[in-house]
């Protein structure tokens, strides 16, 4: 039993920390980029949205979250609990930049 926990942990750290992974979320960042700029606001916010909804549902998926300063090792992980929360928070937040673009938009003009 305590291997199969050993063999689960393992395979969520390489999800996470995989050169393909880090490159999707690149690429994402980009397109993102992309459609504001070539599309308009809307659309860039509801692709955020859609961004967002697939790394909470990742969060709940998982139930680790890593916390720390970027480009170097995580400092921790929220797991359990805190991990479902701040998934379920991405979930609420996601749909509302997916099917209220314009709300998100006036909240930070």
């Amino acid at each position: 039993m305590n291997k199969n926990r050993m063999n689960k942990s393992a395979d969520k750290e390489q999800l996470e920390d995989t050169a393909g992974f880090q490159f999707f979320e690149t690429l994402l960042f980009i397109i993102t980029i992309a459609l504001f700029f070539f599309v308009g606001e809307k659309a860039s916010i509801r692709f955020s949205g859609f961004v967002m909804l697939f790394f909470a549902c990742r969060t709940l998926l998982i139930r680790r979250l890593p916390y720390g300063i970027e480009g170097q090792e995580p400092m921790g992980y929220l797991t359990g609990i805190p991990a479902i929360i701040s998934g379920l928070i991405g979930l609420l937040l996601a749909a509302l930049m997916i099917f209220r673009p314009a709300q998100v938009l006036d909240f930070f003009r």
